[in-house]
């Protein structure tokens, strides 16, 4: 397999992963219930960190969605805007998960995107950071 580098803008997500400065959600980008902690999704954190206008009013289940720059609105409470999808150079708004990059069979992962590590198998945020510091290629069309 072809190692591919993060660049600076995607080291400076995955440091934020890293950081213990975000609760972990699941199902959702961004949760925001009064007298609870906000809870972030791995996506979210990256919705967070550059800073995207939310949608207003908040929902009554405290779900968040985040403003697409090219649209309205992403309508969508789970997974990236599609310009900021594009921005990281994702595969997918999911974080979808490429296995085409995998040569050898034991590389390959069971999980298609980062929401399902996230929101399936529960991985941590520092899981996560670190499977895509050791896969860049696999979640990133090039470094950026």
């Amino acid at each position: 397999m072809t190692k591919q580098k993060l660049g600076p803008k995607q080291t400076a997500w995955v440091e934020a992963l890293e950081s213990n400065k975000y609760i972990q959600g699941q199902n959702y980008l961004k949760v925001v219930l009064k007298n609870k902690p906000t809870k972030h999704c791995c996506l979210g954190v990256l919705c967070e960190i550059e800073k995207l206008e939310q949608e207003e009013p908040y929902n009554p289940k405290g779900y968040v969605t985040f403003k697409d720059k090219d649209r309205i609105s992403s309508k969508s409470f789970t997974h990236l805007p599609e310009d900021l999808r594009e921005k990281y150079k994702f595969f997918g708004c999911g974080g979808d998960i490429n296995g085409s990059f995998f040569e050898d069979p034991d590389d390959i992962s069971p999980f298609t995107s980062l929401v399902d590590m996230n929101d399936d198998s529960r991985f941590s945020f520092k899981d996560i950071a670190a499977f895509i510091r050791k896969f860049p290629q696999v979640i990133f069309k090039e470094a950026v």
